[in-house]
């Protein structure tokens, strides 16, 4: 088998030659995009704290990337991980509905006892009822994951609906 070797001379640029690269370098760190940090709440509010009383009140909130969450009235989340590429809560109890910018740069986890729902840009709702979670897609896909499941994922598209824990899963 034929290896090459490194070659030892040096490589040697001129001026002009050092001047292009230094333009190419600087150009692609000048053009880069800032990576996203942290989602937050419009306004000035704490997303947690605003997320438990919209969960106890019943009401929406609204974030920083034009996603939204309406949580309803005696919901429990908690915010598992909250970063630039990724977004995941728990819903422990009750029923929130997602509005997921589409395009954005986070993945988004929505863990629901023995279900994870896994989403890119798109419309669901997820409910829970003790071990029964529903999942309903109204645009847009998410893959909902379970050892319940056959094969443990299921893929729902717009208008499409699965219940896990109960005789349809």
């Amino acid at each position: 088998a034929f290896e090459p070797r490194p070659s030892r001379r040096p490589i040697a640029i001129g001026a002009g030659g050092a001047l292009a690269l230094a333009a190419a370098v600087a150009l692609v760190v000048w053009a880069r995009p800032e990576a996203p940090g942290p989602l937050r709440a419009t306004g000035d509010a704490p997303l947690e704290p605003l997320m438990r009383a919209a969960a106890r009140d019943g009401a929406s909130v609204a974030l920083d990337d034009g996603s939204r969450i309406h949580l309803a009235r005696a919901s429990a989340v908690e915010p598992l991980e909250n970063s630039g590429d990724r977004f995941s809560l728990s819903l422990r109890a009750g029923e929130a509905r997602f509005e997921v910018e589409p395009g954005g740069p986070r993945r988004w986890v929505v863990e629901a006892g023995h279900v994870t729902v896994e989403v890119v840009g798109t419309v669901f709702t997820v409910r829970r009822e003790d071990d029964l979670v529903g999942v309903s897609v109204e645009r847009g896909r998410v893959l909902v994951r379970s050892d319940e499941l056959e094969e443990r994922v299921r893929a729902l598209g717009a208008g499409e609906a699965i219940t896990v824990g109960g005789t349809d899963a």
